[in-house]
Parts: C-alpha cells; structure tokens; sequence
C-alpha cells in the first residue's frame, strides 16, 4: 500500500520553488518586473547553492549567502527592462540546457548551452511580450515540474524517467496558453 505524503516532510525551500514557479508560469508577465526580480533571485540563489557549495563552512552562513547573491542578482530583474528580458532569456535557456542535458564534463554543452542563450536573448529583446510570457511560463513549469517530481518516491520517478520532461511540457502550455488569454490587454 502507498504511503501518503507527509507534508511535514517537505522542505521550506521546495514548497517556495512551487510556489514560485506557479506564480512565474501562469503570472508572469502579468507581473514582469517581479517576475525578472524573482527569476534573477532562484538564480543567484541555486548558483550560489550549486557551485560554491563550500564557500562557507557553516550551513546558516552559506544559506545567508545563498540569499544575498539572490537578492544582488534579483536587481538585475528590476533595473533596464530589454537587459533584463535578454539577460532573462539567456539564463532561463542556458540553466535549462545544462540542468537537462549535464553535466558537462568539458567545454562542448556549455558552449552550446551559451551559444542557445545568446540566441534566445536576441529574439527575446526582437518580440518582448510573447518572448516573456514563453519564458516564464516555460522557467515556472521547469520549477513545477522538477519540484513535483522530487515530491514522488524514488521507486516511481526511477520508473518513469521522462516524467519530468511530460509535465514541463504539459505545464509549459498550459501557462503559455493562461497568460496569452490573460493578458490581451496589457502592454
């Protein structure tokens, strides 16, 4: 028989990553400079978390830190409005390729990961709105669906490998398709 979830179990940071991600998928150009604020905050948060991991050797001080280059990063998100939907685009799709398709052991997927951002940045600045709305929509369902299948028992999301990248999709559209019919009238 399934155990059911505990919700006791489930991390802070995880239940914030939901949270977050749901706002960005289905809100965020509603709310765009909070969107770009919160995007620029995981990212300096999860970079700081991910490749510095050692920086500090107490946990409280390495979560201040965690926290401090996501806030110095999250300024970025409110600052020059084309900077920061191609500096957006370029990390959402950068982040993206290395989470999906790392890790890297030499230079080839990052210089591809770079070469995909800088593409993506262009077109983003070219087409602003529909390039926000398809941005965060796709970054909140990656939050969403990544969070969502940490949440399920390793037996089940070992059986099902690309489950993550169903409910990406799945999320993605849904969200592309929410702020699209939400947000006819806002420029």
């Amino acid at each position: 028989m399934p155990q059911a979830l505990d919700l006791h179990a489930i991390p802070l940071e995880l239940i914030v990553t939901l949270l977050i991600g749901a706002g960005l998928c289905f809100f965020g150009y509603r709310f765009k400079k909070i969107a770009f604020a919160i995007i620029w905050f995981v990212i300096g948060y999860f970079a700081v978390k991910l490749y510095l991991p050692n920086i500090a050797p107490d946990p409280f001080w390495q979560t201040i830190l965690q926290i401090a280059a996501g806030a110095l990063l999250s300024l970025i998100g409110l600052s020059i409005e084309k900077l920061a939907v191609g500096a957006t685009a370029f990390a959402i799709v950068f982040s993206m390729v290395m989470q999906h398709f790392g890790p890297a052991n030499d230079w080839v997927l990052p210089a591809i990961a770079v070469a995909i951002g800088v593409v993506a940045g262009v077109v983003a600045v070219s087409i602003m709105k529909p390039a926000v709305i398809v941005y965060t929509a796709i970054y909140g369902a990656n939050l969403l669906a990544t969070g969502v299948v940490g949440l399920l028992p390793s037996e089940v999301s070992s059986q099902f490998p690309s489950l993550v990248y169903i409910l990406l999709g799945a999320i993605a559209v849904g969200g592309i398709v929410y702020q699209f019919k939400n947000t006819k009238n806002i420029e």
